[in-house]
């Protein structure tokens, strides 16, 4: 096979590319990218390389995003993100002259958490706490960089299986933005409305761009309220009708489902997901200090090192350990459902703007799609001659 013939979508085993990697399996592929498993020869590692769809390369917006993944990633020290080794750019004859954009990870053996809730799973408290304090940490490190992720769900919590027992890593920074900095430059309008719809704040459902690291709070408190229950605290059929429920009614009581959680559990999670952002637990730190006393001994070791990552304000800006205690979650039930028109308006303005979009996916089983990062070790290299690919590097 040559250059010309060679299929990104459908690499043979034994393909060899960047002179280094051999494929031995394509693991995915998705709606923006394929990743394959493959081996470093020279180190004799195994690693997970995702590269973006040919036919999407020419838009600048989406390669844009596809980089800005990786960037991210670098950039946050944290184990529970799931590490970039290397970016660059695909180059070939039969591929597009601008090449196609790829990324190097590491390769993770599990599953997500959205896999998990779709079998059926259903955590106990203790659990469920430990996986969110894990993701905490990695939010946490990546709110002091002033990056926020915007898609936190089940899906994008991966469950690695290790010898030393299980871990979580934070997957796909694809639609992440930074609090400050040039980073947006156009690639988040202000009526831009990115995420999933199920686990979003309101504040996300009215502009994706204005949002500060609290949405990812919300978003985190959803996933929780998903790990004990299987279900979200708003469920609807479609978007718009999401949105509505979102601004007009209080959450279904995570208790409805499961009885056997503490009325005072019940409302630590509560807080999280609460759609006054001024109600809500500020920042992870704070969640993190609210759920310790329900938590496992290891999963307050987590939360321990959480409270050492400097704390954010909603500008970005370093503050100072917040102190003190939430109203009830009651009184802040009452104050969500009787909020002003206006904020009721600002839903509806946005979902005008995407109703007819068809970017929603609102059912669990959408919410639990498959992962850009390879949950299992697929496939064997090919041991006959094998097509190769060059590249060209590009700084991330």
């Amino acid at each position: 096979m040559t250059d010309s013939t060679l299929d990104l979508t459908n690499l043979p085993a034994g393909t060899l590319l960047l002179n280094k990697y051999r494929v031995e399996s394509t693991l995915g592929i998705g709606g923006m990218g394929v990743v394959v498993a493959a081996v470093h020869l020279g180190l004799d590692a195994k690693v997970a390389i995702k590269f973006l769809l040919p036919q999407l390369v020419s838009n600048e917006l989406v390669r844009q995003r596809f980089l800005r993944e990786a960037r991210a990633a670098i950039r946050i020290q944290s184990e529970h993100v799931a590490r970039v080794f290397d970016v660059g750019t695909f180059q070939g004859e039969g591929l597009p002259s601008q090449g196609v954009p790829f990324m190097v990870m590491e390769f993770l053996t599990g599953q997500d958490l959205g896999q998990w809730v779709k079998q059926g799973k259903r955590f106990s408290a203790s659990a469920a706490i430990s996986f969110v304090m894990q993701a905490s940490e990695a939010l946490a490190q990546a709110h002091k960089l002033g990056i926020v992720h915007r898609d936190i769900k089940p899906a994008n919590l991966f469950l690695v299986e290790r010898e030393a027992g299980t871990m979580v890593k934070v997957l796909d920074f694809g639609i992440s933005k930074l609090t400050a900095g040039p980073d947006d430059l156009g690639l988040t309008k202000t009526t831009t409305v990115l995420g999933s719809g199920l686990y979003m704040s309101p504040e996300q459902m009215r502009s994706a761009k204005s949002v500060d690291h609290r949405t990812d709070v919300y978003s985190l408190g959803v996933c929780l309220y998903e790990l004990l229950t299987g279900t979200q605290p708003y469920t609807a059929s479609n978007f718009p009708e999401l949105c509505v429920k979102v601004a007009t009614e209080p959450p279904t009581p995570l208790r409805q489902y499961r009885p056997d959680i503490s009325a005072e559990l019940a409302d630590a999670i509560a807080k999280a997901y609460n759609t006054d952002i001024d109600a809500r637990y500020q920042t992870v730190q704070e969640m993190a200090t609210a759920l310790a006393p329900f938590a496992t001994a290891q999963a307050v070791s987590v939360a321990s090192e959480v409270q050492k990552i400097t704390k954010v304000h909603p500008s970005g800006a370093a503050a100072a350990p917040m102190h003190g205690t939430s109203a009830p979650l009651s009184a802040s039930v009452a104050r969500d459902v009787t909020k002003s028109s206006g904020w009721v308006w600002g839903i509806a303005a946005a979902v005008i703007a995407v109703a007819g979009a068809g970017g929603f996916f609102l059912s669990r089983r959408a919410s639990s799609s498959s992962s850009s990062t390879p949950s299992a070790v697929v496939g064997a290299a090919s041991a006959s001659a094998a097509p190769t690919l060059s590249a060209s590097a590009s700084a991330a």
